[in-house]
């Protein structure tokens, strides 16, 4: 699929994004900026909730398969994280699995842990595939996660998975959005997984005057819908942006995750990241579908390919995305 370079909108049952035209970043001889680095969110660990009081919207970045792993080859990659971090200000920053690469040993994931934690922004990591074939077992992962000061990350509820957590945003006091993150595993979301997400919802809903709160998910591994509305993209019968150089790597497992997610009409975007040559957005039945682009020269990456993507998130729930490249 090749690049599209115009604007895109589409409308959705319940949200409206844009993608605008994308720009190249380029260069890693930067100095580091002078802005503040200070977020403008107010997080609360126990209660799952992030307060927002100022601004038009919250800034969020994603990253993802950063697959850190040679102590002796972490300056590059982690230099260009800092990059993304100072260009884009972000309030919070989100890291859509495949943190660590095969191999990873112990020190440097404590590495990693430390160097994301530096920059004194609340960020939300979940695991992909390839953080459960690593040295460092999930396990240990998920404590150190938790552990961490700005890592809004939680082991959750789910049996033989880490990290199933949601948080509420509240925009002046009152619930506005929910940020649910998912642990999608090395094949993809079992019943469990499903159940946990309606029993989520559901309670956000509840806690909402039994009110939609609308909310976004965020896994790996991407199911088996971009696939189709891949397809359909083909077809043109749905609008998009980006390339997929390479198979919709999906999800294996298919426990009914979509049929809750249209029942409950309240998540209303997937994020993730797995295929790191695809960064296809696009929608499908009311659902926007974003992949990631991948952010560091670790493992396998196509070099025009190279960066984030910076969300704006609107009160409303609208939101904008805008690539960052490298």
């Amino acid at each position: 699929m090749k690049k599209a370079n115009k604007k895109i909108f589409i409308k959705t049952a319940s949200i409206f994004f844009a993608m605008f035209s994308f720009f190249t970043m380029t260069g890693m001889t930067h100095k580091k900026q002078e802005q503040s680095l200070e977020g403008r969110l107010t997080v609360n660990k126990e209660s799952q909730t992030i307060s927002f009081d100022g601004g038009k919207d919250i800034k969020i970045l994603q990253l993802s398969d950063v697959q850190v792993s040679n102590i002796f080859f972490l300056k590059q990659p982690f230099a260009m994280v800092e990059y993304l971090i100072e260009k884009t200000q972000p309030d919070l920053i989100v890291l859509t699995g495949d943190n660590l690469g095969d191999d990873c040993p112990l020190p440097v994931f404590y590495k990693f842990v430390s160097f994301m934690d530096s920059f004194e922004i609340p960020w939300a990591p979940v695991l992909g595939n390839h953080d459960y074939t690593t040295d460092v077992m999930p396990a240990l992962q998920a404590k150190e996660y938790e552990d961490a000061e700005y890592c809004l990350f939680q082991t959750g509820e789910v049996s033989e998975s880490y990290g199933n957590y949601a948080y509420t945003i509240e925009w002046k006091g009152k619930a506005a959005h929910a940020l649910i993150f998912m642990d999608s595993g090395e094949e993809g979301f079992t019943k469990e997984h499903v159940d946990w997400y309606e029993k989520t919802v559901r309670a956000l809903t509840n806690d909402n005057g039994k009110k939609t709160l609308p909310s976004w998910a965020f896994f790996h591994i991407p199911t088996k819908e971009t696939a189709l509305a891949y397809e359909a993209c083909l077809q043109e019968k749905e609008v998009y942006d980006g390339e997929v150089n390479e198979d919709v790597g999906y999800q294996k497992k298919d426990d009914g995750f979509f049929e809750k997610v249209k029942q409950w009409k309240s998540t209303t975007a997937f994020i993730y990241g797995h295929d790191h040559i695809n960064s296809l957005i696009t929608q499908y039945q009311g659902v926007a579908l974003c992949y990631a682009l991948k952010s560091t020269v670790t493992s396998y990456y196509q070099s025009d390919l190279l960066g984030g993507n910076l969300f704006r998130l609107k009160k409303d729930s609208s939101f904008t995305v805008e690539r960052v490249f490298i």
